[in-house]
């Protein structure tokens, strides 16, 4: 993989030029599943764009990342291997092996990776990168999570979506791809003694491009995910009570439940002021 010019670069430098060319790589790739709109892919591929530049930064910053890398070529090993050689070996037995050749089959895992990053004086961005976009990602549609799951339910059916909800932008998994490949070409710029002054207003442009649709990506997912619906029922009954005026409840029982029903709602969705248009709608029902 060394090519002319860069014979006396350090392994773990190397390995991050590999993550740049996978970072480009997929960058295309998001681009084509975003223009056949594509949601799916497109977050999905974007996420693993991030997970090339983590590992590319990574690779960068920390000194021990050469022997963190081996560690992952023997897990990788280890997992690829296992069915071919189980008529021969055991797993143990090729876990034993890889350990012997590689020292550690236990790579760290991308938070730690981060980290470690960020502490030799990697940039900032990856905290905020992994917390709001590569770990929500991972729960809302890599991973079969409950929540990821969640996307498939009808709101008004008793049947799933075939096609599950979007929760995160298609032209914001193109603009998070473009965030990993300018971050990462940027340092790497950097870390060869080049001018990174091109990469790094592309990175701008980007960022801000891809954060301005965060706020509509918080207030949508608790709507698209369905989380608000015992609210709104909760509100709706009080509404039809207030109109028939023959069943009124105090309103100090009125806001008690809504108070309740929203303390069962997932933690970390900002709902305060849904819980007030609540209640003032209960109010104005009352004044009808």
């Amino acid at each position: 993989m060394v090519r002319a010019g860069y014979a006396d670069e350090p392994p773990a430098h190397e390995v991050a030029r590999v993550a740049l060319a996978r970072s480009l790589f997929l960058q295309r790739e998001i681009r084509r599943a975003a223009r056949s709109r594509s949601n799916e892919a497109a977050v999905s591929l974007s996420r693993s764009a991030l997970e090339s530049c983590f590992l590319g930064l990574y690779c960068l910053f920390d000194p021990d990342a050469e022997e963190q890398v081996d560690r992952a070529v023997a897990r990788s090993l280890k997992v690829v291997l296992a069915a071919p050689v189980a008529p021969f070996m055991s797993h143990e037995e090729l876990g034993a092996a890889l350990r012997e050749q590689f020292g550690s089959d236990r790579p760290l895992d991308v938070w730690s990776m981060i980290d470690k990053t960020v502490k030799a004086g990697g940039p900032e961005q990856l905290v905020p990168l992994y917390r709001t976009f590569y770990d929500p990602t991972s729960n809302l549609y890599v991973h079969a999570s409950p929540l990821g799951l969640h996307r498939h339910r009808r709101r008004l059916a008793d049947h799933p979506r075939v096609r599950p909800r979007p929760l995160i932008g298609t032209r914001t998994a193109v603009h998070i791809g473009d965030v990993s490949v300018g971050l990462l070409a940027g340092e790497i710029a950097r870390a060869g003694g080049r001018d990174a002054g091109e990469f790094e207003s592309y990175f701008d442009v980007h960022r801000d491009r891809m954060w301005s649709a965060l706020p509509r990506f918080i207030l949508m997912m608790p709507i698209r995910l369905g989380v608000l619906s015992p609210l709104r029922g909760a509100v709706a009954a009080q509404r039809d009570a207030a109109r028939r005026g023959d069943d009124w409840v105090p309103l100090e029982e009125a806001d008690a439940l809504i108070d309740q029903v929203a303390g069962r709602l997932p933690g970390n969705i900002a709902i305060e002021r849904v819980v007030e248009h609540a209640k003032r709608s209960v109010r104005r029902a009352r004044q009808e």
